[in-house]
């Protein structure tokens, strides 16, 4: 994301010191105010808040906070701190504007990269009979979701907002600027910013296949007291990003309208994570158009761990065998906490190795996504004639086979149908997320056409 200045001066306040900085492309450059000798009994430090934000005011009197982390270091003259994420508020007439906490009740994302997840359509033309002259119409386009995560209601909002530019080279009306707009039940704090900053951004990975996500702005919202459901822009948010360079249009992405009410399946999933428990993998989102048909081992790692996580969510019909594992797993795991009281016991570190061991013994996971390929094999057929492969349970196997072994650190030789295997799995593991979300299987199936996974 650029900054709307191409530079930032200010000053900073640390305990008892003050320090001015001079800032362009994320980069802070923190002084001293005041000129002093350079000398080895310099105490001088620039340390964050507990937030983990530094605070301070630019020379046209808005308020900067600039995340820095658990930072304390010495500044011997300069000191240089490369941050990713630094706020401005909006605007500049505050009163003590250093002692203002940071809280805010939504976020708002802008940017012509949203239109590859929402097509605008506030405007229209029609042409009503009679003289045939067309008529401009206006229409309100927003689409709303409510969900609840983690104790708070939230609102996500997408709409779009119509321009129109009147200059000396004439005058023309546009619907390109998209918002997203997310709002909470709660005033949050700038602790919170990072957690659904991220959040969104997962969101609009799922739906465009592409890892790498950019605004044009992201702004955060107070709530206006005297108008119901209006908010005030309070903070400029400035989150440093790679530019993206996908080209791809909306008819190539999951569109809102596209998933309807399974986006608020799909927003809880995202935003209930909790840690340690199952909930979605999808490492394996290329970054960029050039990276959607390359593959490695860390790739086919994340392709495997996006399956071993759908397959905890999926119904699938336990074999004789299977269960015949899991009453020994009972059995071994007695013996293992009966050794664990007696006379000489391991290391904790041991048993909880052996548990975490004892705990993964089930149906091979071959087997498991060889089940959830055939419970799709209609989509998984769709995907394989775009790349002219015929994927079979012993390819899957050998797949499997392929992550176990360059997971244990053995030399594997990448071949021509590891990757095909690797390439149409992948669309499984969004093939089984979006049944999550309740979407049908012809859904689905008419999606494999052209929305997932290109």
């Amino acid at each position: 994301m650029v900054d709307t200045k191409k530079y930032r001066t200010g000053m900073v306040r640390c305990t008892s010191d003050h320090f001015s900085f001079f800032a362009q492309d994320y980069i802070f450059h923190f002084m001293l105010s005041n000129y002093k000798p350079f000398s080895h009994d310099n105490n001088h430090i620039l340390e964050s808040h507990t937030d983990g934000f530094i605070h301070g005011l630019t020379h046209d009197n808005h308020q900067i906070a600039i995340y820095a982390g658990n930072l304390k270091r010495a500044v011997l003259g300069c000191q240089t701190l490369n941050t990713d994420l630094y706020l401005v508020r909006v605007g500049n007439c505050i009163i003590n504007p250093e002692e203002s906490a940071i809280t805010f009740d939504a976020i708002e994302f802008h940017g012509k990269n949203l239109a590859r997840v929402f097509v605008p359509h506030a405007l229209s033309f029609a042409a009503p009979a009679g003289d045939g002259q067309e008529v401009l119409t206006y229409k309100d386009d927003q689409l709303e979701y409510h969900f609840e995560a983690n104790g708070i209601q939230y609102t996500l909002a997408v709409y779009s907002t119509p321009h129109r530019m009147v200059g000396i080279k004439g005058s023309c009306l546009s619907n390109e600027d998209i918002y997203l707009r997310l709002s909470f039940s709660k005033t949050l704090t700038i602790a919170d910013l990072n957690k659904h900053y991220r959040m969104v951004c997962t969101l609009l990975s799922i739906m465009t296949f592409r890892s790498r996500v950019d605004f044009d702005s992201v702004t955060l919202l107070s709530r206006n007291e005297r108008y119901a459901g209006a908010y005030d822009q309070e903070w400029n948010v400035y989150k440093k990003s790679l530019p993206e360079s996908c080209k791809k249009g909306s008819h190539f992405c999951l569109t809102f309208e596209d998933l309807g009410d399974s986006v608020q399946k799909l927003l809880k999933i995202i935003f209930s994570s909790e840690d340690r428990k199952p909930s979605y993998s999808m490492g394996f989102i290329p970054e960029t158009d050039a990276d959607v048909l390359r593959f490695d081992g860390d790739k086919i790692k994340s392709i495997c761990a996006g399956l071993e996580c759908e397959i905890d969510f999926c119904d699938i019909e336990e074999a004789e065998e299977t269960a015949a594992i899991k009453a020994l797993a009972k059995e071994v795991s007695n013996l293992v906490k009966a050794h664990r009281s007696g006379p000489t016991p391991l290391s904790a570190k041991s048993y909880e190795k052996i548990f975490s061991n004892i705990k993964h013994w089930g149906m091979a996971l071959s087997d498991n996504v060889i089940e959830l390929y055939h419970k799709h094999r209609i989509a998984m057929d769709i995907i394989c004639g775009q790349i002219s492969a015929c994927v079979t349970d012993e390819d899957i196997e050998s797949f499997v086979k392929y992550r176990n072994d360059i997971s244990h650190g053995n030399y594997r030789i990448t071949d021509e149908r590891i990757i095909k295997t690797a390439y149409v799995l992948a669309r499984l593991v969004y093939c089984c997320l979006l049944t999550r979300i309740g979407l049908k299987e012809s859904q689905i199936e008419k999606f494999c056409k052209m929305k997932i996974g290109n």
